[in-house]
């Protein structure tokens, strides 16, 4: 039985480039994503993590903006 490939590290490069360029608020919604298509717990520990991460910073730019 052949095991099926995991589409998490897509869906997590996808969120990176997405803090990297500056979209805070989309980051956290694509870190949840890849959390979901995550199989081992660490990966979907971290994708949690960075997706409360990037929710606590685009709340407090959007706060600055203000």
């Amino acid at each position: 039985m052949a095991k099926e490939k995991s589409n998490y590290p897509e869906y997590a490069e996808h969120a990176a480039s997405l803090e990297r360029v500056g979209y805070i608020k989309d980051a956290a919604f694509a870190w949840q994503v890849a959390a979901n298509y995550a199989v081992k717990p660490e990966n979907r520990h971290w994708a949690e993590s960075r997706s409360q991460f990037c929710e606590k910073w685009a709340w407090r730019y959007e706060k600055e903006a203000a």
